[in-house]
């Protein structure tokens, strides 16, 4: 079991992409920086920080962390392809939808819009 270590919640509206914004404070206090692992839990979501050494890359925190499942052999093979995917789907997406804004000649577009500030 969780437990908060701030006594009194903060209350967030969820964007319509479903997104929700943390206090950099907050993040700060805790350690986090670029990149945070983020599970489902009983009690919600667990969002906890990652620090990456200088020889890290993104594709090896998602190698790890399918390892850490105890992923092994082709299952590791056939879930990281899967992982690739969506991370080039989700690109791909935050991509046209940046190129969306730009081409409709929106020159200040809503940071809500873009990045669900």
């Amino acid at each position: 079991m969780v437990e908060a270590i701030v006594e009194r919640p903060l209350v967030r509206k969820i964007s319509s992409k479903g997104q929700v914004s943390i206090p950099k404070a907050w993040l700060e206090d805790r350690g986090f920086s670029e990149y945070a692992t983020i599970t489902f839990t009983e009690e919600g979501i667990l969002v906890k920080p990652i620090e990456l050494s200088d020889n890290d890359e993104f594709d090896a925190l998602i190698l790890r962390d399918l390892i850490a499942q105890g992923l092994q052999g082709e299952e590791l093979v056939s879930a990281w392809a899967v992982e690739k995917k969506v991370l080039r789907d989700g690109i791909a997406s935050y991509h046209g939808n940046l190129v969306a804004h730009v081409d409709a000649a929106d020159v200040n577009p809503d940071l809500d819009d873009l990045f669900g500030c």
